[in-house]
């Protein structure tokens, strides 16, 4: 039971501000995530557009 309790005390500080870090990381990753699908339908989007004014372009 001893070395448990010095387990905890000699690291349980570092365990405990990578969990921090950890469940900081994954918010940002999940807000990265998001930008990038909203990126990617911005550029799909400008992408058909500029395929519109190239076929109106070329029929004229």
């Amino acid at each position: 039971m001893e070395e448990v309790i010095n387990l905890i005390a000699n690291f349980g500080f570092p365990i405990a501000l990578v969990i921090y870090f950890l469940a900081r990381f994954e918010k940002k990753l999940e807000e990265l995530s998001t930008l990038l699908t909203h990126l990617s339908w911005v550029i799909e989007q400008i992408s058909d557009t500029n395929k519109v004014k190239e076929r109106r372009r070329i029929g004229k």
